[in-house]
């Protein structure tokens, strides 16, 4: 499945999650607008503004997401940058050179155009259209008042451990390629819940989840390309619905291409309906997506080589 954690959505494979994050740009509405005459001036962000980034609207999905975004882009070496008016923050962009991918969440069509022209990434997340090509990311949800419909396990699924983190770079290595250091950091075993699937003595596939509030978020589900149609992409989406479920959390969600009709069709049958959609604009043509396959959503944070859902 592709890039564990490309979004950002998201959002976010190796490079990806290549799936999470590069830039996010996320936009009030009913501010005061910005003067559309001259270049979006944007200003830093104080570190006691982050936490507040989910308070102001910007996205009906991600609003949770945003603070625990923000943070990884700056952890990351990345900028976070605020577009101000009088009424208030108008924008909040995440930038990250070395990506080259942002995210745009903003209510506002004309000001996503605006940043999207203006902005250096070659490539750009947006819950709005933008004129550019682009690669559509279904976002698939569920509430979680009753427990996810009866799976029978075709393997093991258990939590990951410490000493299996070599063994999951090497799964990502093999599956996405080169891994970006620092999206594995930030998919570290210890910083969020991460479920694997061995056979015989090897991990077949792993996958993740990000809690923000009462939300899951599922991504970067990887499955080693010798270990697919088995069943295993399968046992990991349910393993992460049941404990998104006994958490006690309220809905579950994940960002799935078009291109991605195996991943796609995994949700389906797990109950997951899709509620919205979000999508990668590219100055270029959109990345291909590795025969069918790809992760749950785009990377952890924008970008399209690190693991991936935006």
């Amino acid at each position: 499945m592709r890039g564990v954690r490309s979004l950002p959505v998201l959002p976010r494979r190796a490079t990806r999650r290549a799936l999470i994050f590069a830039t996010l740009v996320l936009v009030a509405p009913m501010l005061s607008p910005v003067p559309s005459d001259r270049p979006v001036e944007t200003e830093p962000i104080a570190p006691e503004e982050l936490s507040r980034l989910g308070s102001f609207g910007l996205s009906d999905r991600f609003d949770p997401f945003l603070p625990k975004f923000a943070r990884e882009a700056l952890d990351s070496g990345g900028r976070v940058r605020a577009v101000r008016s009088p009424g208030g923050i108008a924008a909040v962009v995440l930038g990250d050179a070395e990506e080259q991918v942002a995210s745009v969440f903003t209510r506002s069509p004309g000001l996503a155009a605006r940043l999207f022209a203006e902005l250096p990434e070659a490539a750009v997340y947006s819950e709005q259209p933008l004129p550019a090509p682009r690669e559509v990311f279904g976002i698939f949800g569920a509430g979680l008042d009753s427990p996810p419909p009866v799976h029978a396990f075709r393997h093991a699924v258990r939590s990951a451990a410490p000493p299996d983190a070599e063994s999951v770079r090497e799964l990502l290595r093999e599956v996405y390629g080169t891994v970006s250091d620092r999206w594995l950091r930030h998919a570290s075993l210890e910083a969020e819940p991460c479920f694997v699937v061995e056979v015989g003595d090897r991990i077949a596939g792993a996958a993740w989840v990000s809690v923000a509030g009462r939300r899951a978020r599922l991504h970067s589900l990887t499955v080693r390309p010798g270990y697919r149609r088995l069943g295993v992409g399968l046992d990991l989406l349910f393993a992460r619905l049941l404990w998104a479920h006994e958490a006690g959390l309220d809905e579950v969600f994940s960002e799935i291409s078009e291109r991605n009709p195996v991943s796609r069709y995994l949700a389906e049958s797990a109950g997951l309906l899709r509620v919205g959609e979000i999508s990668l604009y590219s100055r270029a043509a959109p990345p291909t997506v590795r025969d069918g396959w790809a992760t749950f959503g785009p990377p952890h944070r924008t970008g399209t080589s690190r693991p991936s859902s935006r």
